[in-house]
């Protein structure tokens, strides 16, 4: 086991299979196949579990993950967080959303449901990501920023400058988004690219700064080679 799944939603079906996978991955990695970690990582999960919200039940924290502020996070049906995720402040994780390894979260952050943050990425404070979004590796959400100081001095004041990634938005790894900016629904972000202003609905930007070379429209394109019809049947993971 390697990741936090942590489901929020009580079906007496879900907690009898999740009850029984409990049991034997029990016996099987630590009674007949022990592992050092995993004594840790069920003591970990027992002790955390009075703070998660939701259902009380043992929860495994893998892998290295760092949760500050627990009663702060709130994470939905079928929420994942891989090995040596950092969240710090406030996160809400929704249903079927997944969050690769080593990215970093400083919140308060809002990610909605069927999302995916891939590896290395960087996500801080007032960053709201709506459903159906897929962030490629290491983008960075700088909402974070500096007033203009003396010259003595120019990094004045820190503040925050929200950031909005409406729903069905595709980000290209190594994006940068900066504080102010709200990228429109359905608009392709490519890789490397820095979005200084808004980005309208249905647009690819690229470049630095970030311009429109190409408009979709609504309906444009279709879904993924060999996948499922609905964005809620998509698994990312």
């Amino acid at each position: 086991m390697d990741s936090i799944y942590l489901p929020s939603k009580f079906t007496f079906k879900r907690e009898i299979r999740l009850l029984f996978n409990g049991i034997l991955s029990f016996i099987l990695n630590v009674l007949i196949f022990p592992k050092r970690s995993m004594y840790a990582a069920a003591l970990r999960g027992f002790l955390l579990t009075p703070f998660m919200k939701g259902p009380v039940r043992a929860r495994f924290i893998m892998g290295g993950v760092i949760l500050e502020d627990i009663s702060k996070i709130r994470l939905d049906t079928d929420a994942i967080i891989k090995e040596n995720v950092r969240v710090k402040g406030g996160l809400v994780l929704g249903k079927r959303s997944y969050i690769e390894r080593e990215t970093v979260i400083n919140g308060p952050v809002v990610v909605g449901s069927r999302c995916f943050i891939n590896y290395g990425s960087e996500l801080n404070g007032e960053t709201t990501i709506e459903d159906n979004v897929i962030v490629g590796p290491g983008v960075k959400f700088m909402s974070k920023t500096h007033e203009t100081g003396s010259e003595d001095f120019r990094a004045g004041n820190l503040h925050h400058l929200p950031i909005t990634v409406k729903r069905g938005v595709w980000i290209g790894g190594g994006a940068i988004i900066l504080g102010g900016v709200t990228i429109g629904r359905g608009s392709i972000v490519g890789a490397g690219a820095v979005v200084t202003e808004d980005v309208e609905e249905n647009v690819i930007v690229v470049g630095n700064p970030a311009r429109v070379i190409k408009e979709l429209g609504p309906g444009y394109g279709g879904n993924p080679v060999g996948s499922p019809k609905t964005p809620s049947e998509i698994r990312w993971a």
